[in-house]
């Protein structure tokens, strides 16, 4: 599995951890696997564990660089690629060009149209 393919696994699980349904990762993560045929490897596991180990920190991000706008107001899709970007940017060493460029594919194919826009500008105030 390539590296956006398992971004994009670990970005689907990343959204459904947005609504809270689950008891754990794992329950979560096999799920997927069984009912969708959604498979994480190694880096997308990482990517998952470490967006849910440090959801708090990287909302605090995301808030302090979205000006007039809550995270309850943020679609879920563009939450979730938002909090997969600002995880990687953080706590990774992948390019920082790289990180914006699959946050806005993602949210490009995940969100309405216009999202990308926003989800793109909030990642450029989090490099800058």
């Amino acid at each position: 599995m390539n590296r956006h393919t398992s971004r994009e696994n670990a970005y689907l699980l990343i959204f459904e951890y947005g609504y809270g349904k689950f008891d754990t990762l794992e329950e979560m993560q096999i799920l997927a696997s069984e009912e969708r045929g959604v498979m994480l490897d190694e880096f997308g596991r990482a990517l998952l564990e470490g967006v849910a180990n440090n959801i708090a920190e990287i909302d605090s991000v995301i808030s302090a660089n979205s000006r007039n706008w809550s995270s309850a107001r943020m679609s879920k899709a563009s939450l979730a690629a938002l909090r997969l970007a600002v995880y990687e940017l953080k706590y990774t060493d992948t390019t920082p060009a790289v990180v914006i460029n699959e946050a806005v594919e993602l949210t490009k194919r995940y969100d309405m149209p216009e999202a990308a826009a926003f989800v793109n500008g909030i990642l450029g105030s989090v490099v800058r």
